[in-house]
């Protein structure tokens, strides 16, 4: 079973659409994605589309709004699925196949996102929408101004601006942590770097300030890093010890230069 796709017109003061498949297909199509656009009124209705019958020579859809212009129109693929979802995902060789003037991302274009539930989907995305524009100069510190979506880089770090505060993805975990404030949070959290001693075999850490009461022992996360050493040892670390004051880590074996370093975070959820 290979695939099939066009663009149905839907009159106005339509909720129904059906599409006959030309030719029919051998057996019923594994998949069916359709969605409703209008490439003319501005604004025209948000529309989406329900699947709600298939056979191997049609299939039908439910419209959640009755169509206020002959200007929509049913775009859709049917098929086999693994071919469906390449044909609308444009995976791999699919994209360097385009011409070169067609391989840039613009304001315009839009993203396919297929949702594979119980009722399939293919809502777009806006690429606009989803532009992240790239600062220059990187951020100093977490706050700095910004404008949300804003990211930067430098050799060892990436940056997010999330609309309130500078987020710091380390790429190798070689510089110490910028505490994690609440006000990137929807939940309480803390974070930051422990510098470790040489012969350590467990650190126990004191939150600034305690989490609330009224809920649970904070999730804790921690990672060790020794960005010094050519060679580091292999070492681990395990959390014993969870409480709204504080956490205890052992390590796999005792630490054995000044040059590591334990980098925490702490979420109440």
């Amino acid at each position: 079973m290979a695939y099939q796709s066009g663009e149905e017109p839907i009159g106005s003061g339509t909720t129904t659409v059906t599409v006959t498949f030309a030719p029919a297909f051998s057996a019923t199509p594994d998949i069916v994605l359709a969605i409703v656009q209008n490439p003319v009124d501005n604004p025209a209705l948000s529309i989406q589309a329900t699947l709600t019958a298939k056979s191997s020579t049609d299939f039908t859809v439910d419209l959640d709004a009755t169509t206020d212009s002959a200007n929509y129109e049913l775009a859709w693929i049917a098929g086999d699925a693994s071919l469906v979802f390449q044909a609308v995902t444009k995976l791999g060789t699919r994209v360097t196949d385009l011409p070169l003037g067609a391989r840039e991302l613009r304001a315009q274009d839009r993203i396919v996102v297929v949702q594979d539930g119980v009722t399939r989907q293919v809502p777009f995305l806006d690429f606009q929408e989803s532009f992240m524009m790239k600062r220059g100069t990187p951020p100093t510190a977490s706050s700095d101004a910004g404008v949300a979506s804003e990211m930067s880089f430098d050799a060892n770090n990436a940056y997010l601006y999330t609309g309130s505060a500078w987020l710091r993805i380390p790429f190798g975990g070689n510089k110490t942590d910028w505490t994690i404030a609440a006000s990137n949070s929807t939940k309480p959290a803390q974070g930051g770097a422990v510098a470790l001693s040489d012969l350590d075999t467990d650190t126990s850490v004191v939150f600034d300030d305690a989490f609330p009461s009224s809920g649970g022992s904070p999730v804790v996360t921690v990672s060790l890093a020794n960005t010094v050493d050519v060679s580091p040892s292999d070492i681990s670390a395990v959390i014993t010890a969870v409480s709204l004051t504080g956490f205890t880590v052992e390590y796999s074996t005792a630490i054995d230069t000044d040059n590591w370093q334990l980098y925490w975070q702490a979420v109440q959820y």
